[in-house]
Order: C-alpha cells, then structure tokens, then sequence
C-alpha cells in the first residue's frame, strides 16, 4: 500500500511540475533536513533513555528539524 502511495505521488509530481529545479529543491528541502537534523535526534533520543542534558539537546534538534522542513517547502512554492 506504501509503495502505491509512492508511485502515485511522485507520478503526479513528475506529471505536474515543469521545472525540475522545484523537484530538486523538494528533494534537497525534506531529505537534507532529515537526514541532518531530524533523524540524528530522533535516533540519540531514543537510544539513550536515561535523562540528561544531551537528550534534551536532540529532542530539541528534532523539534527544529520537524519546524524546519515546512518552512523550507513554503520558500520553495512562494
């Protein structure tokens, strides 16, 4: 059912978009910050259960990724 979904979404998105720049942009705009900020918190996080100022520090990088990326889409689309 995922992959479905997949298909179907970046079929309408090749369909839809005549600039390949604005795909890249979107690549660059949800991959990067997963990559960089979300996923590196969300793992330390997890990983380490024990309270400490550190797991705060990631929680609060996965919070700011997770704020990042739909504010990086908006610029892309205004």
């Amino acid at each position: 059912m995922a992959t479905a979904l997949f298909l179907l979404v970046t079929g309408a998105v090749a369909l839809t978009v005549t600039n390949l720049g604005t795909v890249l942009g979107l690549v660059g705009a949800t991959g990067s910050t997963a990559v960089t900020y979300i996923l590196p918190g969300a793992i330390y996080y997890r990983l380490h259960p024990h309270s400490h100022p550190l797991r705060y520090i990631a929680a609060l990088q996965f919070v700011v990724g997770c704020c990042i990326t739909p504010i990086a889409l908006t610029f892309i689309f205004v």
